[in-house]
C-alpha cells in the first residue's frame, strides 16, 4: 500500500488574531516544494496529494484574505506593496463560494461502532 499523506486543519475559535498572510503565503510555498521534490523522485501519488492540499488551503484561507488584501495595498500609496497585492490575487484568484468548500471524510459514530488504532 502506499504511502498517504493528508493535512487536517482545526477550525475552531480562537483569541488570537488569524495568520498573517506571509505565514499562510509560507505554509503554500511548503506545500509546493514538497510537490517539486515528490515530482523529482517520480512519487506521482505524493504530488498529487501536495498539489491537492495546497490548492485546498489556497481556496479555504488565502483566498478569503487575498482579495481585500490587494485592494488595501493598491490605495496604500506604496507601490511596491500594491504590486504584491496584485501578484498574489493573479496567483490565488478572488474569494470563492465557501459552500464548495470540501472536507475529509468523516467516520460515522453510532453506539455499535469500535474503531481501534492499534490491536491489543
Amino acid at each position: 500500500m502506499s504511502r498517504l499523506f493528508v493535512i487536517r486543519f482545526w477550525q475552531g475559535t480562537l483569541l488570537e488574531a488569524p495568520d498573517h498572510v506571509s505565514v499562510e503565503t509560507g505554509f503554500v510555498a511548503y506545500l509546493k516544494l514538497k510537490e517539486a521534490y515528490a515530482e523529482a523522485i517520480a512519487d506521482d501519488e505524493h504530488a498529487a496529494v501536495m498539489r491537492e492540499a495546497a490548492q485546498q488551503f489556497i481556496h479555504e484561507h488565502l483566498s478569503t484574505m487575498t482579495e481585500p488584501l490587494a485592494c488595501s495595498l493598491e490605495h496604500s500609496g506604496v507601490e511596491y506593496l500594491a504590486l504584491a497585492g496584485k501578484a498574489l490575487l493573479a496567483r490565488v484568484g478572488p474569494k470563492r463560494d465557501q459552500a464548495l468548500k470540501h472536507n475529509l471524510p468523516i467516520l460515522a459514530v453510532d453506539e455499535d461502532s469500535e474503531f481501534a488504532c492499534a490491536e491489543v
